[in-house]
């Protein structure tokens, strides 16, 4: 058994060896340190998305964490805390092999053991070890090794050979035997082409086979576990060479945290963007709906209300009443970029279908993690995530809890009974924001494996890589809708005064009608309390760029990418006329979305 990651820090230590018994000892402490962080990391990738935010809690915590200790308990957490419930069902054994109470002979024991043996040696106290032990007792007791000689003691070189040949049968023990170290490990780096270069971790890969040919979906560059299904771990970072690799190691602060190689002792700076969102239950988002069935109309509904400042569409909404009121298509998508307002044309139409007989419930499921305010994006916990998500919603809705919390009970199966017929009569299932859900592929073939007439699907998403629906493309106003939500808008924020013809005609012709990039455009005018310069104002909203923009940007394939920022740092003095020719070129090849970072 091969895992590139632990090998390099081993062979480190054996080469240590022949310096001095000094030297192997500080060696075999790193290769037990980057062990501890790998099964760790292991286990927390393990851990499915849910509405709380459990694996990104574990990773909050670990990239700010400033000792072992500290992952000591997140590894806790992650096999018998809060978390372990979310692991995935093939993680079992891993848990399994963790936390067993086993005795003498057994490598669990044998393997703290070891280490209790090298603690004793080196006088340090630390816990007693019992007739049995798990294997989580090696985490606290490897932290307080680690703490009381390279962070905080002195350690004797005379007692250093004997104290390295215990820590060395202990790492032995727990890398030879682990069940997590034989499972497939890659690193995944996706090429211009689309394909995907697996460069293997460990010996067995074959679980990655399938993405050496062109894919449609999407993986970020990173290292991989594969285990039920692949889990990026995105705390430790190597290239497709697989030359080094490097482990979260502390150090946040506002832009950056740090990398360790336990190999060649490099450090690399990690993006701490990605993990400045607070852990924890985060609000609901404002357009989640009810968490019962109301009656409108005669329509059961738990849709929510429509926002106060929507602007009436009557092209889009004519379009889409049609399509939901007909018989032909299970399945409609409307797709359009973020805050182009997907979500609030759904609403409006479907506020005019409780007045129609075409469906006797209307059921939405929304996956919308952020709500595009005025003052900016804010995080918000998704209501679904999953085909389970969505089953346990739906009993919830329309069973009794008795019925729901019935032995045998199936929430899943359930919901995919209603789809093909539900006990309400004909119904309407709207899933919301559906690019954020797990795997939107996948769910998307779900719901249309299942999904019969006169039921139908609505789903509103920034991303289609599906087939099968009738899509409504949704792009930015027109001028009459656009004025009208600049004069609504500014009335609102009271910056009527700011603005004349030409200004209102900027602002639209620069944000091309995209509803909420007219908001905030106003909103920055609102903080000036004047008319400030329009495309300064864009270009300094950068989460606001990203909220719009990242996620179209990290579908495109890599070619895509390098085209398009090409495109995009082009200083070009062609006539206006000659930009707005590579504008048209650049939305027929990249889609509409990504203009607004190249206008910015």
């Amino acid at each position: 058994m091969v895992h590139v990651a632990i090998d390099q820090v081993l062979k480190r230590s054996i080469l240590a060896k022949d310096d001095s018994d000094f030297t192997y000892f500080f060696s075999l402490l790193l290769a037990a340190e980057a062990l501890a962080k790998t099964v760790v990391l292991g286990v927390v990738a393990a851990i499915t998305d849910d509405k709380d935010r459990n694996r990104y809690r574990l990773e909050h915590q670990l990239v700010r964490a400033d000792g072992l200790g500290d992952w000591g308990k997140v590894i806790e957490d992650a096999l018998i805390g809060p978390a372990s419930q979310f692991l995935v069902s093939e993680a079992r054994e891993e848990q399994f092999e963790l936390t067993r109470s086993c005795k003498v002979g057994e490598w669990q024991y044998d393997a703290t053991a070891a280490l209790k043996n090298a603690l004793d040696h080196l006088g340090i106290d630390a816990e007693d070890l019992p007739v049995k032990s798990d294997m989580k007792r090696w985490f606290r007791l490897f932290a307080t090794l680690r703490n009381k000689t390279r962070a905080h003691g002195a350690t004797p070189p005379e007692k250093s050979g004997i104290a390295a040949e215990h820590i060395a049968k202990s790492v032995e023990l727990f890398y030879r035997n682990f069940c997590l170290f034989k499972r497939p490990w890659a690193h995944l780096h996706r090429n211009l082409n689309g394909k995907y270069r697996v460069s293997a971790i460990t010996e067995d890969t074959t679980s990655f086979d399938f993405l050496k040919q062109k894919q449609d979906r999407q993986f970020a560059n990173g290292v991989y576990l594969f285990i039920g299904g692949l889990r990026h771990i995105s705390l430790i970072k190597t290239d497709a060479g697989l030359q080094d690799f490097f482990f979260v190691n502390g150090g946040m602060n506002s832009k950056k945290f740090e990398l360790l190689s336990y190999s060649s002792d490099d450090k690399i700076d990690g993006d701490a963007s990605a993990f400045m969102t607070p852990p924890g239950t985060l609000p609901r988002s404002e357009t989640e709906g009810y968490g019962e069935l109301n009656l409108q109309g005669d329509c059961f509904t738990n849709v929510p209300e429509l926002v106060r400042d929507y602007v009436t569409r009557p092209d889009l909404e004519k379009d889409l009443a049609k399509l939901l009121l007909d018989d032909k298509r299970p399945i409609v998508t409307l797709v359009g970029r973020g805050g182009i307002g997907k979500t609030s044309l759904a609403l409006k139409v479907i506020q005019e279908l409780f007045s129609h007989s075409r469906y006797e419930c209307i059921v939405w499921l929304s996956a919308r993690d952020v709500d595009l305010q005025l003052s900016g994006p804010k995080s918000v916990r998704p209501m679904v995530l999953s085909p389970e998500d969505m089953g346990k919603v739906y009993a919830d809705l329309v069973l009794t809890l008795e019925k729901t919390k019935e032995k045998g009970f199936n929430a899943r199966a359930f919901f995919e009974q209603q789809l093909q017929k539900s006990d309400l009569g004909r119904c309407l299932f709207v899933f919301d924001n559906f690019e954020t859900t797990q795997n939107p592929i996948e769910i998307f073939n779900w719901i249309d494996s299942f999904i019969r007439l006169p039921n139908k699907a609505l789903i509103t998403t920034r991303l289609r890589d599906f087939k099968g629906d009738y899509p409504l493309d949704i792009s930015g106003m027109n001028e009459h809708e656009a004025r009208q939500l600049v004069n609504q808008t500014a009335s609102t924020l009271c910056v009527s005064q700011y603005l004349d013809e030409k200004y209102t005609s900027d602002i639209i012709a620069q944000s091309e009608g995209h509803p909420y990039v007219i908001k905030i455009l106003l909103g920055e005018v609102a903080k000036a309390k004047r008319a400030v310069n329009i495309p300064r104002l864009v270009a300094g909203t950068e989460d606001i760029l990203t909220a719009l923009f990242e996620r179209t940007y990290a579908t495109l394939t890599p070619c895509a990418q390098r085209a398009f920022l090409t495109l995009s740092a082009w200083n070009s003095s062609v006539p206006r006329h000659g930009q707005r020719i590579s504008k048209l070129l650049i939305c027929q090849y990249f889609g509409e979305e990504v203009w607004i970072h190249h206008a910015a």
